[in-house]
């Protein structure tokens, strides 16, 4: 396992996608950033998050690593549309489809800070093993798409509280969808216009 966590987070922050249980044990998907904080993952969600309240209520989680902008997309905007499937050491469940890792893990320690917003959530690692496999190369339209959504729900939590914040996130999105539009697939050329689409209604507030 601790090869595992070397190899795919040897880079650093990187993204992943969270799953938590909801109150009814529904599970909850969120895009989320993780770093490897030898030998356990650090999270910062938001305080104001689904992923966070869910993680007070059920300390425990799944990570699940992918190149797809579509699975991250699905977290956020098309749940209905994710299959899941039962982890093998914890009870939320792990994403079934293109995933290059899964992660599970359980809550160890918990830091809130109140001024920024976000809590520090150590995790300890209590599985690591790999998927089918995104399949994919590596596409700037897929890796700008992902920056999109993450700096989408970022300008959404800041909106209330540091408008100068989100309206930094929101003018970079822009040029990132112009190149997602211009170099990728019929598939990612629809999901960067309906984030268009999510951006212009944000903006209008």
């Amino acid at each position: 396992m601790e090869e595992l966590l070397e190899t795919f987070f040897r880079h650093g922050h990187h993204e992943g996608i969270v799953v938590t249980l909801n109150e009814d044990g529904s599970p909850n998907t969120a895009p989320m950033g993780v770093d490897l904080e030898r030998p356990y993952l650090l999270l910062r969600p938001y305080l104001t998050t689904k992923t966070y309240v869910n993680l007070r209520m059920f300390p425990e989680l799944t990570i699940n690593l992918t190149w797809d902008s579509l699975l991250f997309y699905r977290s956020l905007y098309g749940l209905k549309e994710l299959r899941f499937r039962g982890s093998r050491k914890v009870k939320t469940p792990v994403i079934d489809g293109g995933i290059d890792l899964y992660v599970e893990g359980e809550v160890l320690k918990v830091l809130e800070d109140r001024v920024l917003g976000y809590a520090e959530v150590l995790v300890k690692p209590l599985d690591a093993y790999l998927g089918s496999g995104s399949r994919l190369a590596y596409s700037r339209a897929d890796a700008l798409l992902i920056e999109v959504m993450i700096y989408l729900t970022k300008a959404e939590v800041f909106a209330e509280v540091n408008p100068e914040v989100a309206s930094m996130l929101v003018e970079r999105m822009e040029p990132y969808l112009l190149i997602a539009e211009r170099l990728g697939s019929d598939e990612v050329r629809e999901i960067a216009l309906e984030l268009r689409s999510r951006l212009a209604r944000f903006r209008r507030g």
